[in-house]
């Protein structure tokens, strides 16, 4: 396993033991504190979002905001041929 992916579990686990939940997203600087996850957001997103955030940069928001784009054109777009 790369060096800063066991940096990045090592800090993640010691700061779950005092009950913060770093989510590290996007570019180096982009480091997001949430105290568990986010209460505004859909709670289904949480699992989606935990598959697949080690394999992009994205932040969270974004990928929220992605998240809540698809599920509208799927609601709009319900019983049409084709996305418009």
């Amino acid at each position: 396993m790369h060096d800063l992916t066991n940096i990045k579990q090592f800090i993640q686990s010691a700061a779950k033991t005092v009950g913060i939940n770093f989510i590290i997203s996007g570019h180096r600087r982009n480091i997001t504190i949430h105290h568990g996850f986010p209460r505004d957001m859909d709670p289904s997103f949480e699992a989606l979002y935990k598959q697949y955030q080690p394999y992009t940069m994205t932040s969270l928001e974004r990928m929220y905001s992605l998240y809540q784009s698809t599920l509208y054109c799927i609601k709009e777009n319900t019983g049409r041929r084709g996305i418009k």
